[in-house]
């Protein structure tokens, strides 16, 4: 799983990642039912261990504007609707 999702980082940009770098949940892996009320755990459930649901991500990183990983920049200012879909 780690290389398939440097590949899709290193589509997004040239320059090497970061050298501390973990793989990160968009959907939580701890999540509130109430968030989805029409969808059952087993759903989310397997939503949440997707690999499109995974992006890397700088370890200790407070602010996303110090971000060197592009994917990870790209994502967070091109979407608001942060839903199942």
């Amino acid at each position: 799983m780690v290389k398939l999702i440097k590949i899709l980082a290193y589509q997004h940009q040239e320059e090497l990642l970061p050298v501390r770098w973990e793989i990160k949940h968009i959907l939580p892996q701890k999540w509130q039912t109430s968030y989805f009320l029409n969808t059952s755990d087993s759903e989310v459930k397997e939503l949440v261990e997707h690999i499109g649901n995974k992006i890397p991500f700088e370890k200790k990183q407070k602010s996303y504007e110090k971000l060197e990983v592009q994917i990870l920049l790209d994502f967070s200012s091109n979407f608001d609707d942060w839903g199942l879909n």
